[in-house]
């Protein structure tokens, strides 16, 4: 049986569902749930508010941060989902890395939806059209995995 500490990261795109299936997910196993959009840093999310796009200082500033945030959940439990969109293969590799080098096993898994249902997600959220062309925006963006991962059927949604 493995013993190892693991955190199992839930990434995707804005309005995929990430967050909704990562509680699921450890709510299921009982494990620890962290949504990464809660250590947003203040520069980050004062683009984020304005619909603006981010620039490549600002994310890295907030790829220190929630690695950190990461480490520093893990020291009370030994399964940790984490929920947050990452849309680069160098994010999340880099991520991956670092967690490995503090020893825990990581496991990616990719939450993909249907583009009805992101846009769905999108719209339930307060000034919904908004963060439907902010999506629509930053799209291009995503970078399909090339790293190793599983990929999450959003069955939940």
């Amino acid at each position: 049986m493995n013993n190892m500490k693991t955190v199992y990261i839930f990434f995707g795109e804005m309005g995929s569902g990430k967050s909704y299936c990562g509680e699921r997910y450890a709510e299921k196993h009982d494990f620890k749930f962290f949504e990464g959009d809660s250590v947003v840093t203040p520069r980050m999310m004062e683009r984020v508010k304005k619909f603006r796009s981010i620039s490549e200082d600002i994310l890295e500033e907030y790829m220190d941060v929630l690695a950190d945030s990461i480490a520093d959940q893990m020291a009370d439990c030994d399964h940790l989902v984490v929920s947050q969109a990452l849309y680069r293969n160098k994010d999340r590799e880099s991520l991956k890395l670092f967690l490995e080098c503090l020893g825990y096993q990581v496991r990616m898994w990719w939450v993909q939806t249907p583009w009805h249902r992101n846009l769905q997600g999108l719209l339930s959220r307060p000034n919904g059209w908004k963060w439907v062309l902010y999506w629509l925006i930053n799209k291009p963006f995503f970078q399909k995995p090339t790293h190793d991962h599983q990929t999450f059927p959003n069955i939940y949604r």
